[in-house]
């Protein structure tokens, strides 16, 4: 195996895996399409730790600016600058667990010993392995993930991957703050990201066409 090659493996018993326990008066935030309710647990194989029908994941953050991220990382990433419309389209809601939950802490020092390296939170290219992680864990009783997103630069973890029925949950409080997609940029300090409207004074307008003179041959 080169550096080239993806480490992490597929997970073995992560009985005794290290445990973060959120506790349910800890704030929250998840970025949504704006108008859209926090809770929702996807089951399709396409994020990080989702979980297998008729189990799903909702994804969340500790901090306001892990959330955008999470959302709009590969654009800010490769773009340098979001779209003012982008901006509008969302909104960061705050959120509470519903009960204590016990989360696998890869962020701990000994996770590296039951393999879960930095790639499990990092690596995008193989979410079929990650998937197999979030079902030993849930299968192994906890109730979701604290991590590190791949969007990030801070050394400790502010993703979390929380595991329950698949679908979205109504019925749950969502009565946290909600802030609109600028709101949160600025709460962020991330506004530099947003990119400018142009101002009509800014805009260079095309010059009006002169129209070709009559020939001189052509008689009137």
């Amino acid at each position: 195996m080169t550096r080239e090659n993806a480490a992490l493996k597929k997970p073995d018993d992560v009985t005794d895996f290290p445990v973060h326990k959120q506790g349910v008066s800890d704030d929250l935030f998840r970025a949504v399409a704006k108008g859209n309710g926090s809770w929702y647990f996807a089951s399709k194989p396409t994020g990080r730790f989702n979980l297998s029908s008729p189990r799903g994941t909702c994804y969340m953050a500790t901090d306001i600016p892990t959330a955008i991220r999470e959302r709009l990382g590969e654009t800010i990433t490769r773009e340098r600058l979001v779209p003012q419309a982008t901006v509008d389209a969302m909104e960061v809601t705050t959120l509470r667990l519903p009960a204590e939950a016990k989360l696998a802490d890869t962020g701990a020092e000994a996770a590296a010993n039951f393999g879960a390296i930095r790639e499990l939170g990092s690596i995008s290219n193989a979410y079929a392995l990650t998937c197999q992680w979030a079902t030993a864990f849930d299968s192994a009783g906890l109730d979701g993930v604290l991590y590190e997103s791949r969007f990030t630069s801070i050394a400790r973890p502010t993703a979390i991957a929380y595991f329950g029925a698949e679908g979205p949950k109504p019925t749950w409080d969502d009565s946290g703050d909600r802030y609109t997609g600028e709101e949160a940029f600025i709460l962020a300090d991330m506004e530099a990201f947003i990119a400018p409207i142009p101002t009509s004074s800014a805009m260079r307008m095309a010059p009006t066409p002169k129209l070709a003179s009559t020939p001189k041959w052509i008689s009137s």
